[in-house]
């Protein structure tokens, strides 16, 4: 049985990491002292892991740059992605390379919140406010001062809570369910969406001057099936740690079940990966997953399926997608694959492609 090693999924992806020293030398002069965590994440090399969020895929550079470059501005932030795709992580990055870093990071998912309660959850209310309000309550916008409030599944609120972060937004300031008097708060707010907040717009089910005052920067996270050079590294990522977990030796996986995960479409984004990997370390009998750790997953066949191939095998294929993707221009196919043009040469002559 052939199998994988954490070194080898390791090596699978190794070819494809972007070089980052214009953005290292950028953000230096931006930002300095500030994001001395990014700096020491990027100088490390390990430039699969920015912040807890793996991943090696252009696009997610992409964002990785945009954070850097927009989180010490306090400016509003909206993550649209469906779920699983980690948008919460991309909001605590934020939190972490701005200047309220050492101030609370509080996170509301409101579609967990019945509507008749989020309002008094979000902004507090006053004693006798309604039946059972025996208290004043302070509001989780209160807990956030001076620091940021992430609200997650911003699509699923009410127009009442809509307007009311809206005179939050314009003026900084909240007023407690069943109070007179309006509470000034400092902090950056972040929100996040798996719904298309243009077609609610459009619909009338969202307000326009709301939406154009969350929407000042858009960071919009692309679904795991379209970043499926990035399985391997989850995926050592998620054996490390669950193995450590359960206090189990799994430090591989088997080449059948490999091809199970680049096969798998992914429907639950990063995860449905979290929970796959999870489940089959527990599962685990030996030093290796075997399909028969694996949940019961749909079976998929397609261009992401890497059969039984060797490491090589499977990393000429990936560049000669590439190749006739872009219809061989070596620029196009550098920025897909995340290298330089000198790391592509250097690959097309090993492998042998012409």
């Amino acid at each position: 049985m052939f199998c994988y090693t954490l070194e080898d999924l390791e090596k699978i992806v190794g070819g494809y990491r972007k070089e980052r020293e214009n953005l290292i030398r950028q953000t230096r002069l931006l930002f300095r002292e500030e994001t001395d965590a990014f700096f020491n994440w990027a100088l490390s090399g390990k430039t699969d892991n920015f912040f807890g969020i793996i991943s090696r895929h252009p696009s997610m550079y992409a964002i990785f740059e945009t954070i850097v470059r927009v989180a010490p501005n306090n400016i509003t932030v909206l993550i649209e992605g469906a779920s699983g795709t980690g948008k919460e992580l991309i909001a605590r990055a934020i939190h972490r390379l701005s200047s309220r870093k050492r101030q609370p990071f509080i996170t509301v998912n409101c579609s967990a919140i019945p509507d008749n309660l989020l309002e008094s959850e979000l902004f507090g209310h006053v004693k006798g406010a309604f039946t059972g309000a025996v208290v004043n309550k302070t509001g989780l916008f209160q807990e956030a001062n001076n620091g940021t409030i992430f609200l997650d599944e911003i699509g699923e609120l009410s127009e009442s809570i809509q307007v009311k972060l809206l005179r939050f937004l314009q003026n900084g300031e909240i007023r407690p369910v069943g109070g007179n008097q309006t509470i000034h708060i400092d902090a950056s707010l972040i929100t996040a969406t798996n719904r298309d907040l243009n077609t609610r717009v459009s619909e009338g089910l969202f307000r326009s001057d709301f939406y154009y005052r969350l929407n000042v920067v858009k960071l919009t996270l692309p679904p795991l099936n379209e970043r499926t050079q990035d399985i391997a590294s989850l995926t050592t990522h998620f054996i490390r740690l669950f193995s450590q977990k359960f206090n189990k030796e799994v430090n591989g996986i088997d080449n059948k079940a490999l091809k199970i995960l680049f096969s798998h479409s992914w429907p639950g984004n990063i995860r449905e990966l979290e929970n796959v990997i999870e489940h089959a370390c527990a599962m685990a009998l030996g030093p290796a997953i075997t399909p028969e750790d694996l949940p019961q997953l749909p079976g998929e066949t397609g261009e992401n399926s890497i059969g039984g191939k060797t490491l090589k095998e499977m990393e000429a294929e990936h560049i000669r997608r590439a190749l006739s993707r872009f219809d061989s221009n070596h620029d196009a196919v550098c920025r897909e694959l995340g290298i330089s043009r000198t790391t592509l040469w250097r690959k097309l002559k090993e492998l042998g492609i012409s």
